[in-house]
């Protein structure tokens, strides 16, 4: 009995991460043209941003495959310090960008 309900759940939760996939990608072209104009920015820099939305989906086998070699939990904590970092590094390329921007705008 327990089986069938762990393959239900195992089903739902496929299915649920299919929905949100799919949405997420759908969003994306909804949401363009007021996130151009609330960013401010081109539709070559909003290419950009797809882009690598584009290339974090493509990566997903890769990630797969590096979670079967060395484990879920290890994995995890991995790709979660990853994410940390890059996270981190992008604020601050961000921040250096912003000031050096207002600084250039001086002269």
């Amino acid at each position: 009995m327990l089986g069938k309900k762990l393959r239900w759940w195992i089903i739902g939760l496929v299915m649920l991460g299919t929905i949100l996939n799919y949405l997420t990608r759908s969003i994306m072209g909804v949401a363009a043209p007021t996130a151009m104009a609330e960013l401010h920015i081109s539709t070559e820099q909003y290419s950009w941003i797809t882009s690598g939305f584009q290339l974090g989906i493509m990566l997903q086998p890769v990630v797969g495959y590096i979670l079967d070699i060395i484990g879920l939990k290890s994995g995890l904590a991995l790709f979660v310090a990853a994410w940390g970092l890059i996270t981190i590094t992008l604020m601050v390329l961000l921040l250096i960008l912003k000031v050096t921007l207002k600084y250039l705008k001086t002269f």
